[in-house]
């Protein structure tokens, strides 16, 4: 039988934290575009007042977003590779 890793706890719990302030960024989007009524019918969906769409956070897998979560060494990564860009872009080498 495969043995199943449980992911590191702090790791774990941080990404957790991460999701939940996202899911409460999502409600307070969607809120807000329900309550000014801003309905893009041929999308079938709400909007924020950038035009970005707003998704009913009951729809939304919380696990699913808990994984989207780059973990701490991944996040580094992605932030040294955005440095290393931004610096090509602007000629900081």
């Amino acid at each position: 039988m495969a043995q199943v890793e449980a992911p590191p706890t702090s790791t774990y719990n941080r990404e957790r934290s991460l999701a939940s302030i996202k899911m409460k960024r999502i409600y307070n989007a969607y809120k807000e575009a329900k309550k000014a009524k801003i309905w893009d019918p041929d999308r079938e969906c709400y909007l924020d007042p950038k035009g970005n769409i707003c998704v009913d956070p009951k729809s939304i897998d919380f696990e699913a977003l808990v994984k989207s979560i780059p973990t701490s060494e991944e996040q580094i990564k992605i932030d040294a590779a955005n440095r290393a860009e931004r610096e090509i872009e602007t000629g900081e080498v």
